[in-house]
């Protein structure tokens, strides 16, 4: 089922130093993964999305917002590579 979330940076350290939060695309199907890494991304202060599947993370990616991608490697739709 497709899952796609955005979460503004909440994490408890201080912001970056050039006042630009950097927003990471997670592109990843698996739920306990996304939960580890969008936890961790938040902390450390990142805007994170969730793309569950190739196709929507190529949606996501094609808005031009996105300074880092975590992308699995085989997901449905396109995979990691595509």
């Amino acid at each position: 089922k497709p899952r796609r979330r955005s979460n503004s940076a909440k994490g408890s350290r201080p912001p970056p130093p050039n006042g630009m939060t950097m927003h990471v695309l997670i592109a990843e199907d698996d739920d306990v993964t996304v939960d580890f890494l969008e936890a961790a991304l938040i902390e450390f202060g990142y805007q994170v999305t969730v793309a569950c599947d190739g196709l929507e993370a190529l949606r996501q990616l094609r808005t031009g917002k996105f300074q880092l991608v975590i992308s699995d490697w085989e997901m449905p739709g396109l995979n990691g590579l595509e």
